[in-house]
């Protein structure tokens, strides 16, 4: 005999004692059970670890039962509930326990069986029906187990303490939040989930609490009154700052009277001054009531006068440019000017104040909302250009060979073999780059002043320049080149900038003479400036490219002997170069000229055999040296912006100034050596 028989026999003789006993205890009136039969082929066969406690189904004679039980085996009660509901049960190997039942009436067969879910349910073990037995297993593990599906809301009264699944469908309320609700009322066993997509909640649990939780969820999940706009004009208040505190008010509101987050929305229209509210019709009264409370005239605004402390615009020049707008607009004549026209009513006036840059507004309330949108957006801070030049000179030679690299830097120029491009000039060469050859090839450069667009590096010779610093080290080394100034100055946009670097120098304009030799003479002086300057005007445009007015004028004296007197007459040479360009944001442009040329003769002979008709020729030299000068002018405008740019650059110069202490003091004029990391060329500021 093997161990699984020897087990089952001995089940089989505890079942049929306790069986026995159960029996004896029955009052007379509960008829005997029927002789067990072999149970039908089922298409769900039991695990192996589940007993399989199979019945005939009672008579129908049977109408009540009383059963009372004290510490019963809870398998033996199982069995007996199988004898007398005719159902099959499979138990699973963990049910195990005791049982007490007590009931003093008579039950049917479907109340015994309700009793016995609910002994199933105080002992942590739930029945699952499928189609031909029912299975006793713990109710922690039923979730994983198949078990009825039940959709809707729906309840039923006296509910089975059987564990179910059950979809709530929502309508009202979101799954999620009432999820996080009901959680807490869940039993330990039981499992609470939300799907967003339908706005569902999924309940497993027993079918007594579900009933509790649809409950609820009828309660909460009502439906609210319908949300509706309205638009409320205001004619003191401005409707940016009202609509905030209604909002906020609202809200406090609807949280105090216990009603959650309120549904209520306000939106400013800043452009007719009126308020735009979504709310339910209970706070549609409350919003017209604080609204006709808080829409009054501010007392501190009687006289309809404002004061605007500008941080950025210049208030006489904003003065004059609203003046202009709004008196001379509103009065304005013709469809074209009246479609111009801002909407307005009129009874404008704009003062300033010099001494405290303010700027006094006096204008109706209907009409202020408008004005002070006005006069923000052109109180707005400025961008700043930041401009550094350099002015040389080139002699005879290194004129020709500077020139000529300017233009020949690029040979992808697409100007035919032996042809270079880099630089257009545009003033003395109306032909274009074609002008620029002789017929044989040969470059010949232009007189006259150039402008155009240089990108460094430069060649000169056989030395390649990679920025306008080393230009000017090169330039120094080098007596063909004469550093005249380096300027750089700041300015904002559309404003103005000068730098003047000269000497203050006396002319003499006439001179008395006494008639006595011992009388001294009448001297009479005029003082004039001599030097260097440098006048920008920068325009910034879309795309950060720069429109810049630029007038650069240079003086020098040259002493000469007046003839009359032999006394040293100053006489100044000017150059002026004044133009206006366009460039990209840290891009180069140079302008240049034929200043100056003059013309040197020279003859040297053999003493003697010089002299000789015809033959002298062979023993004496005649030389003519002609000499130019040409002034170029390089200037890179950079855009800054207040603040972060602004400190860079400090902190730039002041490196380039410590360093060219240590090295060189001579040097200090100087550019900065390699610009700041935001003056990349063509990026934005």
């Amino acid at each position: 005999m093997t161990p699984t028989l020897r087990l089952r026999l001995a089940r089989g003789c505890a079942l049929a004692v306790c069986l026995l006993g159960l029996l004896l205890l029955l009052p007379d009136r509960i008829p005997a059970a029927a002789p067990q039969a072999a149970p039908a082929a089922s298409k769900a066969q039991p695990a192996a670890d589940e007993t399989v406690e199979t019945v005939t189904a009672p008579d129908d004679t049977a109408k009540t039962i009383s059963i009372n039980f004290d510490g019963v085996d809870l398998r033996a009660f199982i069995k007996y509930i199988s004898q007398v509901t005719g159902k099959n049960f499979v138990i699973d190997d963990a049910v195990k326990g005791n049982v007490t039942v007590i009931s003093p009436k008579p039950l049917s067969p479907a109340e015994v069986y309700k009793v016995f879910e609910s002994v199933l349910e105080v002992n942590g073990y739930t029945a699952l029906p499928t189609e031909n037995f029912v299975k006793i297993v713990p109710a922690k593990t039923s979730r994983a187990r198949s078990m009825p599906v039940i959709d809707g809301r729906e309840t039923v009264s006296n509910p089975a303490d059987a564990v179910v699944t059950q979809v709530l469908p929502l309508q009202n309320i979101r799954a999620g939040e009432l999820r996080k609700t009901l959680a807490p009322l869940v039993s330990p066993d039981g499992m609470l989930a939300d799907f967003a997509d339908t706005n569902a909640l999924i309940v497993t649990d027993y079918r007594p609490n579900i009933q509790r939780i649809i409950g609820i969820v009828n309660q909460l999940d009502l439906a609210s009154a319908k949300a509706t706009l309205h638009l409320f004009h205001l004619k003191h208040a401005s409707a940016a700052k009202i609509s905030q505190k209604l909002e906020k008010l609202l809200s406090q509101s609807a949280a105090k009277d216990g009603g959650g987050q309120a549904k209520i929305s306000v939106v400013p229209e800043e452009r007719t001054n009126a308020v735009i509210v979504l709310a339910e019709p209970q706070y549609v009264a409350q919003v017209k009531s604080l609204l006709g409370q808080l829409d009054v005239p501010n007392p501190m605004e009687q006289g309809n006068l404002h004061v605007y402390k500008l941080q950025h615009a210049d208030a006489e020049n904003l003065s004059k440019v609203l003046n202009e707008l709004f008196t001379k607009g509103s009065t304005a004549t013709g469809d074209a000017t009246k479609a111009q026209a801002p909407t307005v009513s009129g009874g404008f006036n704009f003062v300033a104040d010099k001494t405290t840059n303010s700027l006094l507004v006096t204008a109706a309330p209907e009409d202020f909302a408008f004005v002070d949108q006005v006069v923000k957006k052109l109180d707005a801070p400025r961008k700043q250009v930041y401009v550094e030049a350099l002015i040389m000179e080139v002699s005879t030679d290194k004129s020709v060979s500077f020139g000529v690299n300017l233009n020949v830097a690029n040979k992808q120029s697409g100007l035919g073999d032996g042809k270079y491009g880099g630089l257009l000039f545009a003033s003395s060469n109306p032909a274009g780059y074609e002008s620029l050859y002789n017929s044989s090839g040969a470059f010949v450069p232009p007189a006259g002043g150039s402008l155009g667009g240089l990108a460094f590096p430069v060649k000169i010779g056989e030395v390649i320049y990679s920025n306008l610093q080393a230009m000017i080290s090169a330039s120094k080394s080098d007596n063909s080149f004469n550093i005249i100034a380096t300027p750089q100055l700041m300015t904002l946009d559309n404003e103005e900038a000068t730098i003047t670097v000269a000497e203050n120098r006396p002319y003499l304009t006439s001179q008395d003479v006494g008639q006595s030799t011992t009388d001294r003479p009448y001297q009479r002086f005029d003082y004039k400036d001599v030097g260097t300057t440098l006048k920008v005007t920068p325009q910034i445009n879309e795309g950060d490219s720069i429109k810049l007015k630029v007038k650069q004028e240079t003086s020098r004296i040259d002493e000469t002997v007046t003839k009359e007197t032999g006394a040293l007459q100053p006489t100044t040479r000017k150059r002026v170069t004044e133009t206006t360009i366009m460039c990209k944001n840290g891009e180069t442009i140079v302008l240049s000229g034929l200043i100056g040329k003059s013309r040197a003769e020279g003859n040297s002979k053999v003493p003697g055999l010089g002299d000789v008709p015809v033959v002298g020729w062979l023993f004496k030299n005649k030389s003519v040296a002609d000499e130019r000068t040409n002034l170029y002018v390089f200037i890179t405008p950079r855009i800054t912006s207040p603040g972060v740019d602004s400190d860079r650059l400090l902190h730039a110069k002041k490196m380039e100034i410590e360093r060219q202490i240590e090295f060189n003091e001579e040097e200090l004029s100087k550019p900065i050596r390699k610009a700041p990391v935001f003056f990349a060329a063509g990026a934005g500021s």
